[in-house]
């Protein structure tokens, strides 16, 4: 019996004994765990941040296509022929002005229908979107704006193959924003908007 309870109380010790030992390693592996996941506290702030947008940088834009070149898409060809800058668009009924700090970005395109039936250009399909040093701008959605703009894209209906048109797409972009480029997301081009004189 004695021997029997010696060895009883000996496992018994090896269990506390085995249990402690888990317990360190846990708080052990805890603690360098977390000095590995944290950061470096003394860095400067501005070195704790991503200085980086999460945006296309203009410089990747080496094969950006000259206004004039036409290229071709999917569905479409496109043909982007000129852009300009306004802060007043307006028509014989209606007149808007670009929000404080901001203008307009109109861009001219030819659009020839690639494929064997006719197309509409809808909201969407062609995902443009304006890059500048200030940011990446998607097109303008305010049907105020988009009413005064009698050939947006937008109101295209039925384009035929082989008949191309003129359309326009427009932006609101801030008005210290230069050297824009100009993606028609869908088909992967952009165009380098070259330099022209403010209006």
């Amino acid at each position: 019996m004695p021997i029997t309870t010696d060895w009883m109380e000996q496992r018994h010790y090896q269990v506390k004994g085995l249990i402690f030992v888990m317990v360190l390693l846990f708080l052990f592996i805890t603690l360098v765990m977390s000095l590995i996941q944290k950061p470096e506290t003394n860095l400067p702030k501005a070195a704790l941040t991503n200085p980086q947008p999460a945006q296309k940088a203009q410089d990747q834009f080496t094969n950006a296509l000259d206004l004039g070149i036409t290229a071709p898409g999917v569905n479409w060809e496109y043909t982007v022929n000129e852009y300009r800058f306004e802060r007043v668009i307006e028509n014989q009924f209606n007149r808007v002005e670009a929000e404080s700090g901001k203008k307009f970005l109109i861009v001219s395109i030819t659009f020839n229908n690639k494929s064997n039936h006719p197309l509409d250009m809808r909201q969407g399909i062609f995902d443009f979107k304006a890059h500048t040093p200030k940011g990446v701008f998607k097109e303008c959605e305010d049907s105020d704006i988009l009413n005064i703009i009698e050939d947006h894209y937008r109101t295209m209906r039925d384009i035929h193959p082989g008949k191309p048109v003129v359309a326009s797409v427009i932006f609101e972009i801030p008005d210290n924003a230069s050297k824009p480029y100009f993606e028609i997301g869908c088909d992967n081009f952009i165009y380098e908007l070259s330099p022209q004189q403010e209006q």
